[in-house]
């Protein structure tokens, strides 16, 4: 099974693309982790 990620608005996701680029690539590869395992990633994750 595979999960979607929906963000809240359009600008929650223009402020997570303006992070700085270390940040945004850690938000990114827990974000795709997350589509493909489910929100429960365990610590420090969720």
């Amino acid at each position: 099974m595979t999960y979607v990620i929906d963000y809240y608005n359009s600008y929650v996701k223009k402020e997570i693309d303006r992070w700085p680029k270390g940040m945004n690539a850690c938000f990114l590869r827990i974000t795709k982790q997350m589509e493909r395992s489910g929100p429960n990633q365990g610590q420090p994750c969720t």
